[in-house]
């Protein structure tokens, strides 16, 4: 079974760097989750860092790429 090529430069860049999953030009997810944000499927659950203002939340999520848009998936 050949795999397919991901074409992470489709990725919203900026958004990932918001929640701490790219810097330094790096994504920082398993490549079998990136495929899944290409493919508009939710990843496995992350780790995300969030900024707010001097605050630093870390959160366990889903996320998931559709339309254009990043979508965060919170686990309660």
């Amino acid at each position: 079974m050949m795999k397919e090529k991901i074409d992470i430069n489709t990725l919203p860049m900026v958004d990932l760097a918001q929640i701490g999953l790219y810097k330094d030009g790096e994504v920082r997810i398993s490549s079998e989750n990136i495929q899944s944000l290409v493919q508009g499927r939710k990843t496995d659950l992350l780790m995300l860092t969030i900024k707010r203002g001097n605050d630093m939340i870390n959160l366990q999520a889903k996320i998931s790429f559709i339309q254009g848009t990043l979508k965060i998936h919170p686990i309660y």
